[in-house]
């Protein structure tokens, strides 16, 4: 009562990424349905399981060769490991899963991804998948 709503113009989205996403598992779920998207627009079957591989990023070799241990403990398998001295986090240490990636189970796979590199210091920079042709049946 009383109250009186403040509109502007927020072309840089900050509202939106600073207070209703607020940290990077939530705003990964953004991106996550803009790269389902980008697939399903290629032909993808969201439904359909297939290898699911997680980029995460370390200060140093021994948080990624912690995380890949919690890794391993927590049910993803651990791939390439590279060093990318370009990078602000150059130790690359690559996660594989066998998923569908229904909006639900990426999301929690990434979540999951993403609490494991943070506990290292590290970060989920992405992931990718082969696209799973609708139609197609691999069973």
């Amino acid at each position: 009562r009383g109250g009186e709503a403040i509109c502007r113009p927020d072309p840089g989205w900050d509202a939106y990424y600073t207070t209703l996403l607020p940290d990077a598992a939530k705003y990964q779920t953004v991106r996550n349905r803009e790269f389902a998207q980008k697939l399903y627009q290629l032909g993808d079957d969201p439904a359909s399981p297939r290898r699911v591989s997680f980029h995460c990023h370390f200060p140093r070799e021994a948080d990624g060769l912690a995380f890949a241990g919690q890794a391993l403990e927590k049910g993803f398998a651990v791939g390439a490991t590279r060093f990318e001295p370009a990078r602000e986090l150059p130790y690359e240490v690559v996660l594989h899963k066998v998923s569908d990636i229904a909006a639900k189970n990426i999301d929690a796979l990434t979540t999951r991804a993403i609490r494991l590199a943070q506990e290292q210091g590290g970060e989920l920079s992405g992931w990718d998948c082969p696209v799973i042709p609708r139609g197609k049946v691999f069973r």
